[in-house]
């Protein structure tokens, strides 16, 4: 069966941990991540992963987040070319 597998992220922001320091966006090397408009419980401004299937999982944001409002879970799914429809959802590197 000729399949390639790729590796995908899930982005976990707690917003309500979030004190709007922007260091995930600057560190980000893939650029995942844009600030919003929108104001948490504190009154800051958060960010968004708005292009998190750019992320590589390098994990910089989680690493420099001072408030560890940040968690990137490491996402496997495994596509057939033949007819490009997800053979197993469940994969795990």
């Amino acid at each position: 069966m000729d399949e390639v597998q790729r590796r995908l992220a899930h982005i976990h922001i707690r917003s309500s941990e979030c004190k709007g320091c922007r260091y995930c966006v600057e560190i980000c090397p893939k650029r995942v991540y844009e600030m919003t408009t929108v104001y948490n419980e504190l009154g800051y401004r958060v960010p968004q992963a708005s292009h998190e299937e750019e992320c590589i999982v390098c994990r910089r944001c989680e690493t420099a987040c001072p408030d560890l409002a940040i968690y990137v879970k490491r996402m496997g799914v495994r596509f057939n070319r033949r007819n490009l429809s997800v053979v197993d959802a469940s994969y795990q590197r």
